[in-house]
This record gives C-alpha cells, sequence and structure tokens, in this order.
C-alpha cells in the first residue's frame, strides 16, 4: 500500500497529504522530485472491482489537452503493485471551499459568473458526447493560486461521466427506467428519484439546484434533515418529494432576482 512520502515506482511524484477519499479511490497531494512543484494524485485500487480511474482518463484524453476547463494529465498508469495512478495539475480551491470562505453564500454577481462560466463548459462536455452526471460545488475548481488561471474554472471527478450518444452511429442512448442513485443526493434531478436514465437535461438541472445553493447557503428539502435523520432511503424519498412541490410552484425563498 502507498503511504506518504513512499513514490509510485518509477515516477518523480512523492505522496505528502490525504486530502480526500471515497468509494472510487483516494486522493493526495504530492511532490514532483523532478520540478519541485506541488502536483494531485488520485489512486485506486488496481484490482478494484469497478474501475472508475480508467474511465476517467478516458474521458479527459477525449476532452483533449486543450480543453479550457480540464486539469493537465501529468501521468497515468500502474504503480507499487497494487494502485492505479492518475497525476493532475494541482489546482485551487472548490465552489464548496469558497463558499465557506464566504460565510455560506455567493454573492449574486458571483453566482451569475459562475452560472454562465459552468454552462459554457458544460455545453462543450456535452458537444463531446459526455454527461457528467455528478455536478456538486466539490467537483468544480478554480485554477492554481498566484497564476493567469486563479479565476478559472475547472471539472474534476469525471468517474461518474457517462456517453450520452452511441459512438458507433452517434444516436441518444435509449430511456432505461429502474436505474440505481447516481451523483450526490442533494442535487440530483427529479429524473433520477423516478429511477430514469440520465441525459443533458439532468446536468442542467443538477446544476440550477447547485447555483441555488452556492447563492442562498441552501436547499428546500434540506428543512428536512432533522425529521429524516440519516436513513437514506427515507431522506431520498423526502429530498424527491420537496424537488418536485418546488418545481410546481417555481420560486424558492431567499433567490433573488436580477
Amino acid at each position: 500500500m502507498l503511504t506518504g512520502g513512499q513514490p509510485p515506482e518509477e515516477t518523480p511524484f512523492v505522496l505528502k497529504t490525504f486530502l480526500a477519499g471515497g468509494a472510487f479511490g483516494q486522493v493526495y497531494s504530492a511532490l514532483d522530485e523532478k520540478t519541485g512543484t506541488e502536483v494531485a494524485v488520485k489512486l485506486e485500487r488496481y484490482d478494484a472491482k469497478y474501475r472508475q480511474l480508467y474511465l476517467e482518463f478516458g474521458f479527459y484524453q477525449r476532452l483533449g489537452r486543450e480543453c479550457p476547463y480540464a486539469p493537465e494529465i501529468l501521468f497515468f498508469g500502474q504503480v507499487a503493485n497494487a494502485w492505479t495512478a492518475l497525476v493532475m495539475e494541482m489546482l485551487g480551491p472548490s465552489l464548496k471551499r469558497v463558499q465557506e470562505l464566504l460565510g455560506g453564500a455567493l454573492s449574486v454577481q458571483c453566482t451569475t459568473a459562475v452560472a454562465i462560466r459552468l454552462l459554457r463548459h458544460l455545453a462543450d462536455f456535452h458537444r463531446h458526447g459526455l454527461i457528467f452526471r455528478d455536478v456538486k460545488p466539490d467537483n468544480f475548481l478554480l485554477g492554481p493560486p498566484a497564476s493567469g488561471r486563479a479565476h478559472s474554472l475547472y471539472l474534476i471527478d469525471l468517474g461518474l461521466a457517462k456517453n450520452w450518444r452511441s459512438e458507433a452511429d452517434g444516436s441518444h442512448i435509449p430511456f432505461t427506467e429502474g436505474k440505481p442513485l447516481t451523483g450526490t443526493l442533494a442535487y440530483v434531478s427529479l429524473n433520477m428519484h423516478r429511477g430514469f436514465e440520465l441525459s443533458r437535461r439532468d446536468d442542467l438541472e443538477c446544476l440550477l439546484y447547485m447555483l441555488i445553493h452556492l447563492g442562498t447557503g441552501s436547499l428546500p428539502w434540506f428543512a428536512g434533515d432533522r425529521q429524516v435523520g440519516k436513513d437514506f432511503a427515507r431522506k431520498m424519498a423526502y429530498y424527491g418529494e420537496k424537488e418536485k412541490r418546488k418545481k410546481k410552484k417555481g420560486k424558492v425563498a431567499g433567490l433573488k432576482q436580477i
């Protein structure tokens, strides 16, 4: 197992600090000993049942090295006989962290600027035949601090992304039902609550919920968290019902009009 200070085999990257982890892997900060620069390393067990990191790397390759919202990929491959590693440039804070630093909510002007930028990014992402399927503040990062890209926004964590059209003939993927939850419960679309196959419109609906959260500091369905507790099934049912009601009313308390 890789630990801090143990470099991946045949690479110049030395792990430093654990940053995050979950069902699909672990993320560390690391030092590139050749250049002296800090990088981010995402690790996944080589024998993982679902090899999400291979999918993620493939999606970054499809977007291309010149993609303005994809981080620079520095290395991808097997290391230490046990892990698959994806090494990328170290970016700045996530929108979630920015929201916390600003006291829980972004200004109207800042939220609008984020909305315009991310709509353009998602439109281009969709043009590449992909849907993101995990729109949340944690997955959008600012550029490297003290650089000319410090105010740019980047998409990370493409492990849940998926083709929305066939690579063979360009046709749209078929509509199906009974799909399990994909994404982050707080922001998933009504179609996801209904178990429908996701498509481009669901990315946009999730983006809307995320922008409301960034601009107001909350979402209407958060109010029931104490009532439903930590039971995931109850929380999913409650969130879905609240989304339906708010969508019918068409307004969210605390959301300003500009």
